[in-house]
């Protein structure tokens, strides 16, 4: 005898848990309007409806950016067809090297040209981003950061969970686009909702699974 209420076939399904860092209160995303690589407009607002990972980098990076833009590719190549239903967004650390044209070749030389919006505008716009997520970034010689304190892991922990080709793949990465100044930052990956809500919080050396699994963990619920 079923108990009133409940019929065959209707018990839920247990949701997959947050890998990341779970926010005390629900955070709702700064919105903002950047230009991606093809040099198309990019509205977060309008990412209503899938999860959104979002993340900062800059394509003169030597150490952590290579592996978390190719941590990004390889959550996104796990995520199979849940993939179409997140979008992954890099906003730049350096707006003044990465033009349009820098960050088209880098998102095509990483193979993710059509895998996510890599997005800057002039130093103002992206400063406000910065400062929404409290992004910290120092370039040096500068005084000040703005958003927070900037701060990088070491390099090889954030290679973690990366396979030797992607490896090979951050050097390529690094010998074509690397060198000159250096941009010290913060590298959160931010998992947003499709209601606009961040709902989890992963860094550097968070693994390609990790992010997925959240992704999904979102797009199920």
């Amino acid at each position: 005898m079923l108990a009133p209420g409940f019929a065959l076939g209707s018990r839920e399904q247990p949701q997959p848990p947050l890998v990341g860092t779970i926010p005390e209160h629900l955070l709702p995303a700064a919105d903002f309007t950047l230009s991606d690589q093809l040099g198309e407009p990019f509205h977060l607002a309008s990412c209503r409806g899938r999860v959104v990972v979002l993340t900062f980098i800059y394509t003169h990076c030597e150490d952590e950016c290579p592996f978390v833009t190719l941590k990004l590719k390889r959550a996104r190549a796990l995520l199979g067809s849940d993939a179409g239903r997140a979008v992954f967004v890099a906003v730049t650390t350096d707006p003044r090297r990465d033009t349009r044209g820098v960050i088209e070749r880098y998102s095509r030389e990483a193979g993710m040209l059509d895998g996510w919006r890599f997005l800057t505008g002039s130093l103002d716009e992206v400063k406000s981003v910065w400062s929404s997520y409290g992004v910290g970034v120092r370039i040096r010689g500068e005084e000040a950061s703005e958003g927070g304190k900037g701060a990088q892991a070491e390099g090889e922990s954030s290679a973690q969970g990366l396979t030797s080709a992607d490896r090979g793949m951050a050097g390529k990465i690094v010998r074509e686009f690397g060198g000159g100044y250096d941009v010290s930052h913060s590298i959160p990956i931010l998992i947003i909702d499709p209601s606009g809500n961040v709902r989890a919080l992963l860094d550097a050396r968070s693994y390609p699974k990790d992010i997925a699994q959240d992704v999904r963990a979102l797009v199920q619920r």
